[in-house]
């Protein structure tokens, strides 16, 4: 009976410990998305977009090496781009 009272009590110390962890994350990205949204605030009425204002907004660009698509006579290539925006990571592709 104690050796499973202390496999059950390991159990839940683990667990308790992935759950502090899983908080932990969350509460990083919630003051991610709090930090975002004040720079977003910042700039609510914009009239024009500056060298300034964009790189307070975009952490990094990644440029890929292009990729030419097979098929195509006129040599067609393709070419991903990724958008780190700042505070809250890459953007969502479309």
């Amino acid at each position: 009976m104690l050796a499973t009272y202390e496999s059950e009590q390991l159990v839940f110390i683990t667990e308790q410990e992935t759950l502090r962890a899983d908080v932990e994350t969350a509460k990083e990205k919630a003051d991610s998305i709090d930090k975002f949204l004040r720079l977003c605030e910042k700039y609510t009425d914009l009239t024009e977009l500056t060298a300034e204002i964009a790189r307070s907004f975009i952490e990094k660009i990644v440029v890929h090496e292009s990729i030419k698509v097979p098929g195509h006579k006129w040599k067609k290539q393709s070419q991903e781009i990724e958008i780190h925006l700042s505070f809250i990571g890459e953007a969502p592709k479309k």
